[in-house]
């Protein structure tokens, strides 16, 4: 009888020992979101400004190199700041119902505007105002 108790005891640890480190080493991922409609529509009010009959046509130039690289800028800074948070990135348009959770998933949106400011004219705005 003592010899199945042992046993019995054993394979309880065991159990626990490899449920936890399968839960250390395979965490639940994190998420953020980002409205990255609002962050196309600012950008395209700002190029909609800079692109008048009456600009000059190197500032129309310029305005159009910077909506040709933009999609390359939003990506950069879409991979830098996952890196930075450690997380996965989502389309806040894509998140259709989200539950009242503990930890809900956060909207990261003004880091990532923040870091195109730079690249893009009117990015410190918001869309309509």
């Amino acid at each position: 009888m003592k010899g199945h108790i042992i046993t019995w005891a054993l394979s309880v640890a065991s159990a626990c020992l490899v449920g936890w480190a399968w839960v250390y080493t395979h965490p639940t991922p994190k998420l953020a979101a980002v409205n990255i409609q609002s962050l196309v529509h600012e950008h395209t009010q700002a190029l909609t400004a800079a692109i008048k009959p009456d600009t000059p046509k190197e500032q129309q130039e310029a305005a159009i190199r910077r909506a040709a690289e933009f999609g390359q800028h939003l990506d950069a800074a879409l991979a830098v700041t996952a890196k930075e948070c450690g997380c996965a990135i989502v389309n806040a348009a894509a998140i259709v119902a989200m539950p009242s959770a503990a930890q809900p998933i956060a909207d990261i949106t003004e880091q990532v505007r923040a870091r195109l400011q730079p690249g893009l004219p009117g990015a410190s705005k918001r869309a309509g105002g």
